[in-house]
C-alpha cells in the first residue's frame, strides 16, 4: 500500500486500536493529521468495533473503505471483500476428503477468487460525496 500511494505522491499512515476508546483516540488523531480518506484493514477490531468505525468516520466527514460486505450494508461507505458464501462448497469438499482421510496439510490453499463491491449512497450524501457513475456501474451492489 505504501508504495502504491508513494507513486500517487501520497503519504500514509497508521492508525492502531485495540478497543472503541482507541478507535475514538485514533480518529481524533487523524483529524489533528487531516487524514483525507481511511482504509479499514481485517484486523479483529475492524469486525467488532464496526458500528463505532462507521459512526467516527461519518461524524468526522472521512471517507473510508472496510474490509467487510457487511460494513457497507451496516451504514460504511464502500465495502471491498471476498464473497464468504462462495466458499462453502469448498469448504465442504475439504471436509469430506478430510472426513475420507486425507490429511489437511496435504490439501492445497484455497484463495480468494470472487470478490464483492459494496457501495453506500446513503453514507456518501453524509459524507458530501458523489459517487461517480462509472463505479457505481462497476459495483456489485449499491444502497440507496
Amino acid at each position: 500500500m505504501r508504495a502504491a500511494a508513494q507513486s500517487l505522491g501520497l503519504n500514509v499512515l497508521i492508525f492502531g486500536a485495540s478497543n472503541d476508546r482507541e478507535v475514538e483516540r485514533a480518529f481524533m488523531e487523524m483529524t489533528d493529521q487531516l487524514v483525507q480518506a481511511l482504509i479499514v484493514d481485517n484486523a479483529p477490531i475492524a469486525s467488532r468495533s464496526s458500528r463505532t468505525i462507521i459512526a467516527l468516520a461519518e461524524r468526522f466527514k472521512i471517507p473510508a473503505i472496510y474490509p467487510f460486505l457487511f460494513q457497507a450494508r451496516s451504514g460504511g461507505l464502500i465495502s471491498y471483500s471476498t464473497v464468504i458464501a462462495s466458499y462453502r462448497d469448498v469448504a465442504a469438499q475439504y471436509v469430506a476428503r478430510i472426513l475420507k482421510g486425507a490429511k489437511p496439510r496435504d490439501l492445497p490453499i484455497q484463495e480468494p477468487s470472487k470478490f464483492a463491491l459494496v457501495i453506500n449512497l446513503r453514507a456518501a450524501k453524509a459524507l458530501g460525496l458523489t459517487i461517480p457513475e462509472t463505479l457505481l456501474a462497476t459495483a456489485d451492489e449499491v444502497i440507496q
